[in-house]
């Protein structure tokens, strides 16, 4: 194999997911729903997006959205 062969990242479901609005916008809201189950001690929407962002980094190469403004207002369009 080649020296890339180490950067090739598998595409889930998940990150297929990822890469269409809709798909984005369901996984932060399932992300979102599971830490309002946790109360004060959960994660805030910021720190969702950001996880997730980071997630779509590692296996694209590049950021989905420019910033967290930028992805809730196309998330509110």
């Amino acid at each position: 194999m080649g020296e890339n062969a180490e950067n090739i990242t598998e595409i889930t479901p998940r990150l297929l997911k990822m890469t269409t609005k809709r798909g984005f916008i369901e996984l932060f809201n399932e992300e979102l729903l599971k830490e309002m189950r946790k109360g004060k001690r959960g994660k805030t929407q910021m720190e969702i997006y950001e996880n997730l962002e980071d997630e779509y980094k590692r296996a694209f190469k590049r950021p989905r959205y420019a910033s967290f403004d930028s992805f809730r207002r196309r998330k509110n369009n």
